[in-house]
């Protein structure tokens, strides 16, 4: 990777991590990471509207989630050099269930990590 294309967003998850909770639910976490040295978008950015927030979102039905973050969740502008935002669900599934976990940035690419219920 040359210097200048490290410059750039690049977002990824971070880590992710499945907690049993009993009864059928599960709590699932993850950490959304813009890897590159700048934002995902400028101040100017957020404020004109000419650049989408980051998407980040889990791939179950909405009537799972019992409680946590929304399904669908938008952060106007993700700090680069590592920067991570924190994400937490309460879902209700079944113990080998696969779940997907994915951040979407119009400047920083795309990422999606799955992780199983257990």
């Amino acid at each position: 990777m040359t210097y200048l294309s490290g410059l750039f967003p690049r977002v990824s998850i971070a880590s992710t991590s499945v907690v049993s909770l009993g009864g059928g639910l599960y709590r699932v976490k993850a950490e959304v990471e813009n890897a590159g040295y700048l934002p995902t978008s400028t101040s100017h950015g957020v404020l004109s509207r000419s650049v989408k927030p980051t998407m980040v979102q889990l791939g179950v039905p909405p009537d799972s989630i019992v409680s946590g973050d929304a399904k669908t969740s938008f952060i106007p502008a993700l700090a680069g050099s590592g920067r991570r935002q924190s994400y937490q669900w309460i879902v209700r599934g079944k113990p080998g269930q696969a779940v997907v976990v994915k951040a979407v940035a119009q400047k920083g690419g795309a990422a999606e990590r799955t992780v199983t219920l257990k």
